[in-house]
Protein backbone atom coordinates (compact mmCIF):
# COMPACT_ATOMS: atom_id res chain seq x y z
CA UNK A 1 0.00 0.00 0.00
CA UNK A 2 2.56 2.31 0.89
CA UNK A 3 4.49 1.84 -2.41
CA UNK A 4 1.92 2.98 -4.46
CA UNK A 5 1.33 5.98 -2.24
CA UNK A 6 4.74 6.76 -2.60
CA UNK A 7 4.45 7.37 -6.29
CA UNK A 8 2.27 10.63 -5.54
CA UNK A 9 2.41 11.78 -2.15
CA UNK A 10 6.22 10.82 -1.32
CA UNK A 11 6.41 13.24 1.88
CA UNK A 12 3.23 12.15 3.08
CA UNK A 13 3.36 8.37 2.51
CA UNK A 14 2.63 7.73 6.64
CA UNK A 15 0.01 10.03 7.01
CA UNK A 16 -1.83 9.02 4.17
CA UNK A 17 -1.57 4.58 5.04
CA UNK A 18 -2.80 6.25 8.74
CA UNK A 19 -5.90 7.50 7.57
CA UNK A 20 -6.88 4.36 5.02
CA UNK A 21 -5.67 1.39 8.30
CA UNK A 22 -8.09 3.88 10.52
CA UNK A 23 -10.98 3.60 7.67
CA UNK A 24 -10.58 -0.40 6.97
CA UNK A 25 -11.27 -0.44 11.14
CA UNK A 26 -14.38 -0.17 10.39
CA UNK A 27 -14.45 -3.64 8.45
CA UNK A 28 -13.55 -5.02 11.95
CA UNK A 29 -16.40 -3.79 13.77
CA UNK A 30 -18.89 -6.44 15.88
CA UNK A 31 -21.03 -5.84 13.02
CA UNK A 32 -19.53 -4.71 9.50
CA UNK A 33 -21.00 -3.17 6.67
CA UNK A 34 -21.53 -6.03 3.72
CA UNK A 35 -18.31 -5.68 0.95
CA UNK A 36 -18.88 -6.30 -2.28
CA UNK A 37 -15.95 -6.59 -4.76
CA UNK A 38 -15.87 -7.41 -8.53
CA UNK A 39 -12.78 -8.04 -10.10
CA UNK A 40 -12.25 -8.24 -13.41
CA UNK A 41 -9.19 -10.34 -14.93
CA UNK A 42 -6.93 -7.71 -15.09
CA UNK A 43 -6.97 -7.04 -12.11
CA UNK A 44 -5.58 -10.80 -11.10
CA UNK A 45 -2.96 -10.73 -13.86
CA UNK A 46 -1.36 -6.79 -13.27
CA UNK A 47 0.77 -7.65 -10.05
CA UNK A 48 1.16 -5.05 -7.94
CA UNK A 49 3.69 -5.39 -4.57
CA UNK A 50 4.85 -8.54 -5.99
CA UNK A 51 2.95 -12.27 -5.47
CA UNK A 52 3.46 -11.98 -2.00
CA UNK A 53 1.94 -8.67 -1.56
CA UNK A 54 -0.85 -9.96 -3.95
CA UNK A 55 -1.83 -13.54 -2.01
CA UNK A 56 -2.22 -11.43 0.75
CA UNK A 57 -4.89 -8.81 -0.34
CA UNK A 58 -6.96 -11.39 -2.17
CA UNK A 59 -7.31 -13.12 1.12
CA UNK A 60 -7.68 -10.42 3.06
CA UNK A 61 -10.81 -10.06 0.31
CA UNK A 62 -12.01 -13.43 0.95
CA UNK A 63 -12.26 -13.02 4.58
CA UNK A 64 -14.90 -10.97 4.27
CA UNK A 65 -17.25 -13.42 2.90
CA UNK A 66 -17.23 -15.08 6.34
CA UNK A 67 -18.76 -12.09 7.73
CA UNK A 68 -22.10 -12.42 8.46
Amino acid sequence: MSALMAVEHPDRVAELVAARMERQRVLERKRPPAVWAVLDEAVLLRETGGPEAMRRQLARLLSYRDNP
